[in-house]
């Protein structure tokens, strides 16, 4: 990723799995950007977690991937996909800021207990891009993946920009 083209000083809302086994990794990649900027004293980034971090935004996947992570009802009768989406336009709005790093992880609990794989965890990361840049007008929104390549043992994992318009849905 090009990060001469992020605006930097202006923050992030960060949509992440809330694996705290992983989130070191994914906080402290998007943490580095910042730092690579003299005139910013600390980073800018308003998180958002939940259990599959961006697949959460989509309705579905493909009809093998089971039951639906994001239509799950809660309490109030709205799906998780669509009060996820709620809060990451509140909180543009609230922190001013325009820019939004959607971000999954491999492997993922939550995405293998609903039957979603690597590869259409990649095309659900694509499907929450679009839906966000179709709800939120002029926002900026980039898709990163961390692969634990080596689950626990360290030095073995690594954050990635992930180019969504690769992606073939």
């Amino acid at each position: 990723i090009d990060e001469q083209k992020l605006e930097l000083e202006n923050g992030l809302v960060m949509v992440t799995c809330a694996d705290g086994d992983r989130f070191f990794d994914t906080f402290g990649h998007k943490a580095k950007l910042f730092k690579t900027d003299e005139a910013i004293n600390k980073p800018r980034i308003h998180v958002l977690t939940r259990n599959g971090g961006a697949l959460r935004l989509i309705n579905n996947i493909s009809p093998e991937c089971g039951d639906d992570l994001a239509l799950t009802l809660n309490e109030s009768g709205s799906t998780m996909a669509n009060d996820l989406l709620f809060e990451i336009k509140e909180s543009l709005s609230l922190k001013k800021m325009r820019q939004v790093a959607l971000y999954i992880h491999m492997p993922c609990g939550k995405a293998s207990s609903h039957n979603i794989f690597p590869a259409e965890a990649l095309q659900g990361l694509a499907l929450a891009k679009r839906r966000i840049i179709f709800h939120i007008p002029k926002v900026k929104v980039m898709t990163y993946c961390h692969v634990d390549y080596c689950q626990f043992e360290s030095g073995k994992e690594k954050t990635y920009f992930v180019d969504v318009n690769k992606i073939t849905l």
